[in-house]
């Protein structure tokens, strides 16, 4: 870094003189270098097309690092007159079991004065040296649940029997999952052998699953899962995508995606979501497994802030209709994607769940849990000592469900057709009926 010119030497003689003026200056005047500190960075997902080559991929990928590099300060200079700012640490960390999907990261290091600035967004997709390889390019935008710190008991979730079938893989994406939590014989169910892979966070450990996340939220979806059957089990394939606290990305959803699907999941549960827009990386993958005739089963969404007690309120909650205006991801894919099942819960056959989202447009089902107390959302899992309330935990209870009508008739369909095949209900005229997408709910 230059010298400040405000700093130059000067003779002894001429520092005595110009001492007390300094010293009067010393608040105003700073000649210490400039605090540089990271204020943004750029975090983009690339998906390549399935024809492209490694050379095409690795050709587009030094694209857009030459973007990152050129165009992206000329647009932020553009904006900003006399920003100090510089692109620092360029990162790539591809998928671990897919290499069509890449993300890059880069620092914006920025003179710590200067305030913040506004991202250009990524460049639309380009050729490689081979012609057209890239698909989509769009910002790795954050994944999560809400999971509220809930003390342990003693309990564990029961596996009646340790005998499970690889005629069903049902996959789970979410924070993993504390086997403690089970009997023992949960092992006997798990799907994979040593060396598969579980972690999908970049930078974890690829084959660790452990739930870390405060409330378990991976293992208590897990829980109710296996509750859905008797004697024969699933094959329960896990895949860590949210860190310890509930937290993951387009990036690590995604990338648990491809693995569940190459992997031949027959129903995968995704009690995740964001709000915002669609993401097409996320679409494309939803997209493979409608291909693939592989049910996904994900969650409406809840109030965004958390969950305030107390959990059984039975009064109406305008604010979380799921609109144009309002869409939370990958539940409002449901709208268009024949594989998608969106759940929410409902307090009785006139009333969503307070905290949950609901649309006639979106969700496809409701779940009208009486298995607790009446006109409650909540669910107890063994291992909680307290209820927890929200569409994460009814989404479980409809794969689990569907997984056991596929494991029953041997088939997998669209998954829509599911619903029926599992004894929904339909709701009577009023207002829960315009909360779902043609009156689906099922009691449990």
């Amino acid at each position: 870094m230059a010298t400040n010119d405000r700093c130059r030497q000067y003779s002894p003689v001429l520092m005595k003189k110009l001492l007390p003026i300094f010293m009067v200056m010393v608040s105003l005047v700073s000649c210490a270098p400039k605090e540089y500190t990271v204020k943004q960075y750029i975090n983009w997902n690339v998906l390549f097309t399935p024809t492209s080559s490694a050379v095409s991929r690795e050709e587009s990928m030094n694209q857009i690092e030459r973007y990152i590099r050129d165009s992206i300060p000329s647009a932020i200079g553009a904006i900003v007159k006399g920003l100090d700012f510089r692109i620092d640490s360029i990162r790539r960390i591809s998928c671990i079991c897919d290499p069509l999907l890449v993300n890059i990261t880069a620092d914006i290091i920025i003179d710590s004065s200067g305030g913040a600035v506004k991202i250009p967004p990524p460049p639309p997709p380009g050729p490689g040296a081979e012609g057209s390889s890239v698909a989509y390019i769009d910002d790795n935008d954050n994944i999560n649940v809400t999971s509220l710190d809930n003390p342990f008991s003693k309990e564990k979730i029961p596996i009646k029997t340790p005998t499970k079938t690889e005629k069903l893989i049902l996959a789970i994406i979410d924070t993993g999952i504390d086997t403690t939590k089970f009997h023992s014989n949960l092992n006997g169910i798990l799907w994979g052998a040593p060396g598969s892979l579980r972690n999908f966070l970049p930078g974890s450990n690829p084959f660790d699953f452990f739930d870390d996340c405060a409330g378990r939220h991976g293992s208590a979806v897990a829980g109710i899962v296996t509750q859905q059957f008797g004697k024969i089990y699933p094959s329960l394939m896990i895949l860590k995508a949210l860190d310890k606290n509930g937290v993951g990305s387009i990036f690590s959803v995604s990338c648990a995606l491809s693995y569940a699907i190459e992997n031949n999941a027959d129903v995968i549960n995704t009690s995740l979501g964001y709000y915002g827009s669609p993401d097409p990386i996320l679409k494309s993958y939803i997209d493979l497994a409608n291909y693939r005739s592989i049910g996904i089963v994900t969650a409406a969404g809840n109030t965004q802030g958390g969950h305030p007690v107390p959990l059984c309120r039975n009064s109406n909650n305008d604010g979380n209709h799921l609109t144009g205006s309002r869409l939370f991801f990958p539940a409002c894919f449901s709208d268009d994607a024949d594989n998608l099942i969106t759940v929410t819960g409902l307090i009785d056959t006139l009333r969503p769940c307070f905290y949950q989202n609901f649309s006639d447009k979106y969700v496809s089902v409701g779940v009208m849990n009486v298995s607790v107390q009446p006109n409650c959302c909540a669910f107890q899992v063994p291992f909680l000592r307290n209820l927890i309330e929200g569409s994460s935990f009814a989404t479980p209870v409809i794969s689990g469900k569907i997984g056991l009508m596929v494991l029953s008739s041997g088939r997998r369909s669209n998954a829509k057709s599911y619903l029926d095949a599992i004894g929904v209900l339909k709701l009577p005229s009023g207002a829960a009926s315009s909360s779902i997408k043609n009156g689906h709910y099922i009691k449990y």
